[in-house]
């Protein structure tokens, strides 16, 4: 869990690898809290998951990153477990 808790650039692509591959782009079932638009890419061997902010995370900002129990893996079906992550943006401080 390296992310649980940890302090991210306002821009920073979040990697999420399990230990087999996921079924699809769509079967990835991933919420950030508060809402933040991302686009959802996955690594050749579909055991990376890219969560990938649209737009930058608010600065010194604390957010939730959720894993839904409806996240599907190949030839194993649905996850069925729910996993959060919070985490925060570093703060600004000025020029």
């Amino acid at each position: 869990d390296p992310l649980d808790k940890t302090i991210i650039p306002a821009d920073q692509v979040i990697e999420i690898t399990f230990n087999r591959p996921l079924e699809n782009v769509g079967e990835f079932k991933v919420k950030i809290e508060p809402k933040v638009e991302v686009k959802i890419e996955l690594s050749g061997d579909r055991k990376t998951g890219r969560v990938i902010p649209i737009k930058p995370y608010e600065l010194g900002s604390a957010y939730t990153l959720s894993i839904g129990p409806d996240t599907k893996f190949d030839g194993v079906g649905e996850w069925g477990e729910n996993k959060s992550f919070q985490f925060r943006t570093i703060k600004y401080r000025g020029v």
